[in-house]
C-alpha cells in the first residue's frame, strides 16, 4: 500500500487580539504575552518558513533560499524540527508547534515522538485549526505500525475538518489504501473515485483505484491509463525531465511509484503497484493504444518483462494467507510467464 505524505500544515502567522481587551488566564491573549512567548513564536515562524523550503520544487528553493539548495530533505527537516524544539521549550502546550513537530518527527523516523506529540496536541485542541494536520500524522504513524483500523479512523477524523480540494485528495486516496489493507475493497474503490473526482490529476489516486478494481475482479484498464495520463501531464507541465521534448511521457508513472513521501506497508506491496503500473505503460506504447502515442515494440517487451518481475516479487514477499496472491498469479499467466 502506498502512501503520499503530504503536509497539510497550516503554515499561518498568529493574529494576536489587542492588548487592551481583557483576557481570562487560559486565553491566547495570555500563552501569547507569556514569558518567552515572543521567542517561541519566532522560532515556530523559522520552522514554517524552512519546511517550506522542504517541499517546494528545486527550481523555486534554488530562487528563494540558494544557500540552502543542495541540503537534504533529512538536513532540511532536521533544521526546523530544532526549531520547534526551541519553540516547545518555551512554550510547551502551543498547539501548532506540537502539530508541526509532530508531522517532522514521522518523517524522521521517530514514531514514537510523532504519537506523542500530534496525541497532545488534539487533547489540548481537539476541534482546532492544527486538528486536522495531527489526525494526518497519527494516521501515519498507524499506518507505519501496521495498525489499519486506527489509520483509518483518523483520516476519517481528518475529513471532518474545511481543508482544500488537494488536501483533501490526499486524504481520501490515503484513506483509500487503509480501506484496502483492511480487506474492505468496496470502501477502497469509493474513496478512491471520491479522490480523483476532487483532483484528476492525481495518478497515483488513479492507479490505486486501478488496483482496487484490480483485487475485486473487476477491470482496472480504465483506471490504470487515467494513471499513465495523469503523471505524464503533471510531468509535461512542469518540465521536470529530459523526457518532457516528447509530449508525452507514459514512464512518469513509474517514476511517481518512487518519489519522495511514497512509501508501502507491508513493504512488498510496492511490487503490485510496480506490477500494475509497468503493464499500464506497456500497454500506452503498444500498437492501437489509446493515447495515439507512436508504438515502441521494444518498449512493450521491457515494460512486460519488468511487470512479471515485480509480480513475481511480490508472490515471494507474501504471506501464503495473502488475499492478493490469486491475482498477482493471474497476471503473470497474463503476462505468459510463470513463477520461477
Amino acid at each position: 500500500m502506498k502512501r503520499l505524505r503530504v503536509a497539510l500544515l497550516t503554515l499561518g502567522a498568529l493574529v494576536l487580539p489587542a492588548p487592551a481587551l481583557a483576557q481570562p488566564a487560559s486565553s491566547l491573549w495570555s500563552r501569547a504575552t507569556a514569558p518567552g512567548a515572543g521567542e517561541a513564536l519566532r522560532h515556530r515562524r523559522a520552522a514554517s518558513w524552512i519546511y517550506l523550503l522542504d517541499e517546494l520544487p528545486e527550481f523555486l528553493r534554488d530562487r528563494l533560499a540558494p544557500e540552502r539548495a543542495d541540503l537534504s530533505h533529512d538536513t532540511l527537516r532536521r533544521e526546523a524540527l530544532a526549531h520547534l524544539d526551541r519553540a516547545l521549550a518555551l512554550a510547551p502546550d502551543d498547539v501548532r508547534s506540537l502539530s508541526q513537530a509532530a508531522h517532522l518527527r514521522e518523517r524522521l523516523g521517530d514514531l514514537d515522538g510523532a504519537f506523542r506529540d500530534a496525541s497532545r496536541a488534539l487533547e489540548l485542541d481537539p476541534d482546532g485549526p492544527s486538528a486536522p494536520d495531527a489526525h494526518f500524522t497519527l494516521a501515519v504513524v498507524h499506518t507505519w505500525r501496521g495498525e489499519h483500523a486506527a489509520c483509518r479512523d483518523h483520516y476519517l477524523a481528518s475529513l471532518r475538518f474545511p481543508m482544500s480540494d488537494y488536501a483533501r485528495s490526499i486524504v481520501l486516496g490515503n484513506l483509500g489504501d487503509a480501506h484496502l489493507a483492511l480487506g474492505d475493497v468496496r470502501s477502497a474503490v469509493e474513496s478512491y473515485v471520491a479522490c480523483v473526482t476532487l483532483r484528476p490529476e492525481y495518478a497515483l489516486g488513479w492507479l490505486g483505484l486501478a488496483i482496487a478494481r484490480d483485487r475485486s475482479q473487476m477491470d482496472p484498464l480504465p483506471d490504470a491509463a487515467m494513471a499513465v495520463r495523469a503523471a505524464s501531464d503533471e510531468v509535461v507541465a512542469r518540465m521536470r525531465t529530459p523526457r518532457t521534448a516528447r509530449g508525452f511521457d507514459p514512464e512518469a508513472l513509474i517514476d511517481a511509484l518512487s518519489a519522495e513521501g511514497v512509501f508501502y506497508v507491508p513493504a512488498y506491496d510496492r511490487f503490485y503497484y510496480q506490477g500494475m503500473a509497468h503493464e499500464a505503460v506497456a500497454r500506452a506504447v503498444a500498437p492501437g493504444n489509446p493515447f495515439g502515442a507512436t508504438a515502441d515494440p521494444e518498449a512493450v517487451r521491457a515494460h512486460r518483462r519488468v511487470a512479471a518481475e515485480a509480480w513475481r516479487r511480490y508472490l515471494d514477499g507474501a504471506a501464503p494467507d495473502d488475499p492478493w496472491r490469486t491475482r498477482a498469479e493471474a497476471h503473470l499467466r497474463a503476462l505468459g510467464e510463470a513463477r520461477r
